[in-house]
């Protein structure tokens, strides 16, 4: 039973939007408004 409900929720996720930030926001780089903080 479990594995279906777990097929039934897998049909309605999708990707994270900027996903492709993920390794940036783990290694601590800070984003004001959606845009990378450049180092002053």
């Amino acid at each position: 039973m479990v594995f279906k409900l777990a097929q039934a929720a897998e049909r309605s996720w999708r990707k994270l939007n900027g996903h492709e930030q993920l390794t940036h926001v783990i290694h601590g780089v800070q984003f004001i408004d959606g845009e990378r903080k450049v180092a002053a």
